[in-house]
């Protein structure tokens, strides 16, 4: 049996809205069309997006009239002035089912004599990189700055924001090399289909690693974007990695990969004046770096993957485009910044020509199941005369959609020379310093000092054990992640808490979203005894990893209750110093690792006496996708075991990810009179509560709980137990689970 020691002290929580990594919106629903309503100009190209698609399904498109031509992937070319109707279906198993129709309208091509000065900043340098440089390139000259756009809406007027600590001022020489501070920035290649159609191009980015990077770590990434007529090398020419890693030194944020691509994604990697099909080049940039270059980055390097690890972020044209990639692809990323952000994202009429913008001024907003779990981040120049009034345009747009964010104006720099406030380095990088503070954090603190720093510690270590339950004939070495508290000693006995991670994770995640530190924390609260934590990897098939959402990969997850009770608990058992028995054994989970603690809990409740969904998953219970794990007269406990099992069931107010299923469990239990505790949360602590999503302020707020720690504050909006009709069995298990927790007898 191998065991690998990581031990690292695990910091403060990431955002989570676990959406994307854990349990995706589109996991059990149907594939859906993002937009029925698309506006083209003639010789314009716009690919429909399907939403919840299918990996092993065919999706064809058929235009009604020859107006416009639709290739295979979806990409609908304007031909003539007009109207016409696209139709889409899916075909999966021989079975082909109609998805939706997309209306396109297509308006005449209007006259492009002039130049489309579109607001566009000069970006610091250009080139072209399809060979490695040996210094950076020279900067181009600088455009003309452009008329007063026409045909735009009048913005309100806004006085300058006053002075706000959370949007400072860089620190004195931020912007400037400091060796101490400095990490390594690499040359990366990589392929890229997508910016030439039927053949594959070499792209180059610039990877600025932060100091002391090793494998054995993983790190979030940031993608940074540059403006317009510039490259890879633009951004870092001004010093912008330094600013990244300087912060990083100063412990405002914590390490992290930063990114920065060539954002004009045609064969030539360079765009040809101000003009539609330039821009049509950096709209284009979503799908390489969706399906080239993110790829590449996690493969190459030593990645945090999921949405609450992953930011966008960039300046001017590269602003524009990061919010388009952030509000098209939220379950990607979880933090979208926009520093000086160029025209585009909404309508506007420049020089005679036209942009119908990616969004209206009532459209422009996340998906619900995002917006309370997506840091949004606007930063305009106080004199931007280059992009003018657009960034408060969006900032006012996200104001009438009710969509969370931040918008700030400044005057850019630091203390020592505090800019122009016009459209420069300056600004930007007054905008990305405070982008970086604000993100990799969860955005509410749960509960008052669960998850603070100077909490007694742990460490975690990777354990490996031998697995005959997931691969049949076969014996499959797999891992988990253990976390043992500070000071553990084999002479002891602790008990063991079983934490199961959502769809789409792995063993790390649960630990990186602060689980780890709520419990560590109780130690120091002296309200619970030390435990072992043990985080499996629960999707229980050979390669330890989901094919999709179909039957096959839910059958893989509900394995992992045959893996996780023949082997790795008599493996956990054998190695560490603990205490065996249901009473010494809990078994706790989120999303789809909620579903499957249900599923433990209930088949075996031998062997747990304990048991917490949090924002459970469908799938306990039939539904459209699935017969169930149990039907809702069998959804109970064995009556030895009703009085003497602690089940706890957390719903997030405004989950839109699982819906009303925890609802549902509870009132099966309630049915077939199973004592537990349901309540419902907006997460987080009685001053900031979070956002009630499918997010691990939720999950959190049931783990704090579920653990023992103590009820000083009003975690169940003014009732103890919110929603539960026999609450003295509840109460009778709750005190029993406490009891277990502080070291005392039951």
């Amino acid at each position: 049996m191998k065991k690998t020691f990581l031990c690292f002290s695990l910091s403060f929580a990431l955002l989570a809205s676990a959406l994307s990594p854990s349990f995706s919106a589109d996991v059990f629903a149907k594939a859906k069309l993002a937009k029925t309503k698309i506006t083209l100009t003639v010789g314009q190209k716009k690919k429909i997006t399907i939403k919840g698609k299918k990996k092993k399904a065919k999706y064809t498109f058929k235009a009604s009239n020859k107006k416009v031509s639709v290739n295979k992937k979806g990409v609908v070319t304007a031909k003539k002035a007009g109207k016409t109707k696209i139709t889409v279906k899916e075909k999966l198993k021989k079975k082909t089912k109609k998805i939706g129709v997309v209306t396109i309208i297509i308006k005449s091509k209007v006259s492009n004599k002039k130049s489309i000065a579109s607001a566009q900043p000069a970006a610091t340098n250009s080139g072209n990189t399809s060979e490695k440089p040996t210094t950076a390139p020279t900067a181009s000259a600088t455009p003309t700055l452009p008329p007063t756009p026409t045909g735009s809406p009048k913005p309100t007027a806004t006085p300058r924001p006053k002075e706000n600590p959370d949007y400072s001022d860089l620190p004195s020489g931020f912007m400037n090399k400091n060796e101490a501070n400095s990490g390594t920035l690499e040359e990366f290649y990589y392929d890229s289909t997508e910016v030439s159609e039927g053949e594959t191009v070499k792209r180059h980015a610039r990877v600025a690693l932060p100091k002391g990077y090793t494998e054995s770590k993983k790190y979030p990434v940031i993608y940074m974007q540059h403006g317009i007529f510039g490259n890879e090398y633009s951004l870092t020419g001004d010093n912008t990695q330094y600013v990244a890693w300087n912060a990083m030194a100063n412990d405002d944020m914590k390490d992290a990969i930063v990114v920065f691509a060539n954002v004009c994604a045609n064969k030539e990697g360079k765009g040809t004046g101000f003009s539609l099909e330039h821009y049509k080049a950096y709209d284009n940039f979503i799908n390489d770096l969706t399906k080239c270059l993110i790829p590449a980055i996690n493969k190459k390097y030593s990645t945090l993957t999921g949405r609450e690890n992953t930011a966008v972020c960039g300046f001017s044209m590269g602003g524009r485009v990061s919010l388009q990639i952030g509000f098209e692809r939220p379950d990607l990323f979880g933090y979208i910044g926009a520093f000086c952000p160029a025209p585009g994202l909404l309508p506007y009429t420049m020089n005679g020509v036209t942009e119908p913008g990616f969004y209206t001024d009532s459209t422009f907003t996340l998906p619900s199941e995002y917006l309370n779990d997506t840091y949004v981040q606007i930063t305009k120049g106080f004199k931007d005369d280059v992009v003018k009034q657009h960034p408060l345009l969006y900032h006012q747009a996200l104001q009438k959609t009710n969509t969370p964010h931040v918008y700030y104006e400044t005057m850019g720099g630091d203390p020592s020379g505090s800019g122009s406030g016009n459209h420069e380095k300056a600004v930007y990088q007054h905008g990305f310093y405070n982008f970086m503070k604000n993100i990799f954090k969860p955005n509410v603190t749960v509960p008052a000092g669960a998850l603070r720093k100077d909490g007694v510690k742990g460490t975690t270590e990777e354990f490996e054990y031998e697995s005959t339950a997931v691969a049949k004939g076969k014996t499959v070495t797999r891992k988990a992640l253990v976390g043992l508290p500070d000071g553990y000693n084999p002479k002891k006995k602790y008990p063991v808490v079983y934490g199961l991670h959502g769809y789409g994770w792995g063993i790390y995640n649960l630990a990186q979203d602060g689980a780890t530190d709520v419990v560590w924390n109780g130690y120091a609260n002296d309200v619970m005894e030390e435990v072992i934590m043990v985080f499996p990897n629960i999707c229980a098939n050979e390669s330890g990893q989901g094919a999709g959402y179909n039957q096959e990969t839910y059958d893989a997850y509900d394995n992992c209750v045959n893996d996780i009770v023949n082997c790795l608990m008599p493996a956990i058992n054998k190695h560490y110093s603990v205490k065996t028995g249901r009473l010494n054994t809990a078994v706790w989970g989120f999303s789809m690792g909620g579903r499957e603690a249900l599923n433990a809990g209930f088949k075996h409740p031998d062997k747990f006496g304990y048991i917490g969904a949090f924002c459970p998953a469908p799938g306990v219970l039939p539904y459209s996708a699935e017969k169930g794990i149990f039907t809702e007269d069998t959804f109970t406990l064995p009556d030895a075991y009703k009085e003497n099992t602690l089940v706890m069931i957390v719903k997030g107010k405004n989950d839109t990810t699982v819906g009303n299923n925890p609802i549902l469990y509870h009132k099966a239990l309630e049915k077939n009179n199973v004592p537990h505790i349901y309540y419902e949360t907006m997460g987080g602590d009685a001053v900031n509560r979070g956002g009630g999503g499918h997010q691990n302020v939720v999950y959190l707020h049931g783990l704090y709980n579920l653990t023992g720690f103590p009820m000083q504050i009003n975690l169940y909006t003014g009732q103890k137990y919110h929603h539960v009709k026999k609450q003295s069995p509840c109460l009778k298990s709750k005190r029993l689970f406490f009891s277990l927790l502080n070291n005392q007898q039951v």
